[in-house]
């Protein structure tokens, strides 16, 4: 077993939460915290060994889901700085194609982190926003199936945000916040099935995150 630096980040990601939203009155600060429910989806060549594409070879990757916090600050009531974390979480990584014999190649727990700046237009009792920002995701361990020895390059990655405040009070509110994250990584291992081959994987990865709450 190795700790891993994998990325994988998703199509649409779906973090579908609970979450609550809480500022004092006059404060330009804002939290929130939901429940994220993440999709991936990876693309890229699958190498075995390193240099010697496997043909047809591709590799998917489970939902997951963790709990998110994110902490805001107001610059003007249309302008929003953002920082979210995730709780570390699980994804397990299987074969496809080609490689669905394999099954299970990992299961990687990691937690991300995203800094993003938002525009915010204020429609009345509807408030839509826009924005992006860089996302930094962290493999915090990592557990061998078919490929062992996993090790991956952690590293950054760009985030597209869009989502819609619904104000209650000047307290209180409902949000739908959805973010697309990009990155790429390059995973390295060894396939025993292979005769211990080394294997590697330059993969170009796409996550959706989705956060509901009040």
């Amino acid at each position: 077993m190795k700790t891993l630096k994998l990325h994988h980040w998703f199509v649409w990601t779906a973090l579908c939460g609970f979450a609550v939203g809480a500022s004092a009155q006059e404060s330009p600060w804002f939290v929130q915290a939901g429940v994220a429910s993440v999709k991936y989806k990876p693309k890229g060549p699958v190498e075995i060994p390193p240099g010697s594409e496997f043909p047809g070879a591709e590799l998917s990757m489970s939902s997951s889901t963790t709990a998110a916090v994110e902490i805001g600050y107001r610059l003007t009531p249309a302008v929003s700085l953002r920082t979210l974390v995730g709780l570390p979480t699980s994804t397990k990584v299987e074969g496809q194609g080609s490689l669905a014999a394999f099954g299970k190649v990992g299961e990687l727990t990691y937690g991300p982190l995203m800094l993003t700046g938002t525009y915010e237009f204020n429609l009345g009792p509807v408030r839509p926003y826009l924005g992006g920002g860089i996302a930094y995701i962290k493999v915090l361990k990592s557990s061998d199936g078919a490929i062992t020895n996993l090790d991956a390059e952690s590293g950054f990655g760009s985030v597209f945000q869009a989502g819609l405040n619904m104000p209650i009070d000047k307290t209180w509110g409902v949000f739908l916040d959805l973010r697309r994250l990009k990155w790429n990584s390059k995973a390295t291992g060894v396939v025993p099935a292979a005769g211990g081959a080394p294997a590697q994987a330059k993969l170009k990865l796409t996550a959706d995150v989705v956060l509901l709450g009040v």
